[in-house]
């Protein structure tokens, strides 16, 4: 969750990109130099995990994991030798979930990696995949799923066919559940969210740049009805992001809240707004 909400972000500046292999779990490493941005570190670790011996990988319960890691570097980097060799591995899981280990990592549809692999290998059948990952997504009740999917299958639409009407529209249920769960990722995904931009925003408490803007609101004194208005989103969603804010800042109720946000600067006087 911690990768998902941009939680990560706090290590960055102990990775160097050049960490000894022998030294740590090389596909989580992989992750993290994907998570962070670092292209060269990562395409040094995917080639370094494919031409060596992954048949020791694939008898580990962690194999659907390190997988998943694998298509989604490979998908980023967009490097297609990868993506060839990864294709026939992520094909076997088709139509099903990926777990690592004891549920370790619950990883979404396995079509969701299948897609992205075939999108870069140019496959026509990428789109059906995104389409399948989706209805599974959604049937497994996972909105961190769903909305990555969503991400994603936009990814792959610009790919093919540029900025379009479906991808517009798929972009935009993707960032509403980015805001109301605050999935730093699929913003990412998007390309809503840039990495030196995200450094130079550092929040209390995890929050995301959202509910930040929530919380200023809810300092204000304003309603749930109120911020929706302010901010062009449904009631609902409000509601959301308030009880998130709630949840990460350890406040009890909405006056609690307003007190963190004064606290920490994040109300409209200690930012000064109110004096301009």
């Amino acid at each position: 969750m911690r990768r998902e909400t941009g939680g990560l972000e706090p290590v960055r500046s102990l990775i160097s990109g050049s960490e000894d292999h022998t030294r740590h779990w090389v596909p989580g490493l992989l992750a993290m130099y994907c998570e962070l941005g670092l292209r060269d570190p990562a395409s040094r670790v995917l080639r370094y995990l494919l031409d060596g011996d992954l048949a020791k990988q694939q008898i580990s319960a962690t194999w659907p994991a390190v997988l998943a890691f694998l298509c989604e570097a490979a998908v980023w980097l967009d490097d297609r030798a990868a993506a060839g060799q990864l294709h026939p591995m992520i094909a076997e899981y088709a139509g099903l979930n990926l777990i690592g280990a004891e549920f370790v990592a619950a990883l979404g549809s396995a079509d969701r990696y299948l897609g992205g692999i075939e999108s870069v290998l140019g496959l026509p059948t990428a789109g059906r995949r995104f389409v399948s990952a989706l209805q599974l997504d959604t049937r497994m009740g996972s909105p961190v799923h769903v909305a990555t999917t969503l991400a994603c299958q936009v990814r792959h639409l610009r790919r093919v066919e540029g900025e379009s009407p479906t991808g517009v529209a798929l972009a935009a249920r993707a960032r509403e559940l980015s805001d109301q769960y605050g999935l730093v990722r699929v913003r990412r995904l998007l390309g809503d969210v840039d990495d030196a931009e995200h450094r130079r925003v550092p929040r209390p408490a995890g929050l995301t740049a959202r509910e930040a803007e929530v919380l200023r609101l809810v300092g204000d004194g304003l309603s749930n009805r109120q911020i929706a208005e302010m901010l062009f989103i449904s009631e609902n969603t409000a509601a959301n992001h308030v009880r998130s804010i709630l949840i990460k800042t350890g406040a009890a109720n909405r006056t609690q809240a307003a007190r963190f946000a004064a606290s920490h600067g994040l109300d409209d006087a200690s930012s000064g707004r109110r004096s301009l």
